[in-house]
């Protein structure tokens, strides 16, 4: 059961919402406000997993309410301006719903949802050892740890390099790095993180990688160290 609240300050899409969200099993809507001060003192004092959240709102927007909030619930935005999808984005939004939107859209947003929280809140089993999630343009993108060649630090932000199109996701490196085997994946400069088996050479403090030149930081000299000590994967010299 999800539980969830409803913030615009218009009263008509509130009750479109709440009618919609009352139509779907295992979403309970808790609270409603158009004020969203109002809103935003209830979420401080109150377990929420999901807010459904107007964007252009007096007083406080949207965006501004849920960078405040010390423990962040889920949140689809709402708005009738597209150029705030952007904003979303970058707060890792579960969803953006243009308004005026209609139930079959609704639902697709509330699915993704309910699916992320079924996964981080499951027990972890041996599979999840092979791939991680991510979120990227408002869905959980299933990532095989064995399909990464490199990721890359860029601000705020991590592009994950794994065949096809690299995968953008607001998460700094650190935290990236938890989500990944301590073992097969390892630092090499404050921008890179490279997986140990497609390491091809060393040289130079340049990390091949297919036809990806990958620098050594530093301060990161002791891994690669230890890791030319190791034997290593591939042709190290």
């Amino acid at each position: 059961m999800l539980r969830c609240i409803i913030v615009d300050d218009e009263p008509l899409p509130v009750e479109l919402l709440k009618t919609y969200a009352e139509r779907i099993p295992g979403l309970r809507v808790e609270g409603t406000f158009n004020d969203p001060f109002k809103a935003q003192e209830y979420l401080i004092k109150n377990p929420t997993d999901l807010i459904f959240l107007d964007i252009e709102m007096p007083g406080l927007s949207g965006t501004d309410l849920l960078k405040s909030l010390p423990v962040k619930p889920m949140a689809i935005f709402t708005s009738a301006y597209p150029e705030f999808a952007l904003e979303g984005f970058e707060l890792n939004a579960v969803d953006f719903l243009l308004k005026p939107f209609d139930f079959e859209r609704f639902k697709k947003a509330v699915d993704k949802a309910i699916e992320y929280q079924a996964f981080v809140s499951g027990p972890k089993s041996r599979e999840l050892d092979t791939y991680i999630f991510v979120k990227s343009e408002y869905k959980a993108v299933k990532i095989n740890l064995s399909d990464i060649l490199y990721i890359e630090g860029m601000d705020s932000y991590v592009k994950i390099y794994a065949g096809g199109k690299p995968i953008l996701t607001l998460m700094p490196m650190k935290t990236m790095l938890e989500m990944l085997p301590q073992k097969e994946f390892i630092r090499v400069h404050r921008s890179f993180i490279v997986p140990v088996a497609k390491v091809q050479s060393i040289r130079n403090k340049q990390i091949t990688i297919g036809e990806k030149q990958i620098p050594v930081g530093g301060t990161y000299e002791d891994v690669i160290e230890k890791l030319l000590r190791s034997g290593g994967p591939g042709i190290i010299e």
